[in-house]
């Protein structure tokens, strides 16, 4: 399903209400793969093009996302991967680039496996 963005850009729409993010989740992506899922997720949540995101760009000081947008951004992940959301004492400030997203979503398969 999808919706149109305020600003024109096709949005998927996540189901709700119940369902689990395994059942609809991809197999495990490699490193590149998985990076590039990440910086399209930031890129939709920073309303800019792909080719704009850098893996070590600061996703909160040199694309403005709010913490609104790294939340849709975790739930994009999980929904995609399978990955758990991050917990309410998980640090956002320090997940602040691509990289440290994927580091941070390796970390989290590691503990489910």
């Amino acid at each position: 399903m999808e919706m149109k963005h305020s600003r024109g850009r096709q949005k998927s729409l996540r189901p709700s209400g119940g369902v689990d993010a395994q059942s609809h989740a991809r197999p495990p992506a490699e490193d590149g793969e998985l990076l590039v899922a990440i910086r399209q997720f930031i890129a939709n949540a920073a309303d800019i093009p792909f080719e704009a995101v850098e893996p070590d760009m600061n996703i909160y000081e040199e694309l403005g996302i709010d913490s609104l947008g790294a939340t849709c951004v975790f739930i994009d992940i999980s929904y995609e991967f399978g990955t758990p959301e991050p917990s309410a004492e998980t640090d956002f400030d320090e997940l602040n680039t691509a990289r440290k997203i994927l580091e941070y979503v390796r970390s989290q398969e590691a503990r489910i496996v």
